[in-house]
């Protein structure tokens, strides 16, 4: 197979994750900005690079100096969290 190793399927493009888990191309999807209406999240380009700023958003990832994405797992833990929080009772 052209681009892969010779000890196993995965494509060679793959080899060096191992030393950096949070980096595993494998496991982690990238969803574009596009993709965050879907799940719910409809603020503009603005409010999310403030919210990230914040530390109250996930941080994008810069694929091109005019494009990003987001890994969707920590989307989710993100709107996960969200809900939790609403669960909780509001101290007075």
């Amino acid at each position: 197979m052209v681009g892969t190793s010779a000890t196993s399927a995965r494509p060679a493009f793959f080899y060096g994750c191992e030393r950096y888990p949070e980096h595993d191309a494998v496991s982690q999807q990238l969803i574009a900005y596009e993709g965050l209406s879907p799940k719910g999240i409809v603020y503009s380009k603005v409010q999310l690079w403030r919210l990230e700023r914040a530390g109250k958003f996930p941080q994008r990832v810069k694929l091109s100096p005019q494009r990003v994405a987001w890994i969707e797992s920590e989307i989710d833990e993100w709107i996960a969290a969200r809900i939790a929080a609403r669960r909780e009772p509001i101290a007075a």
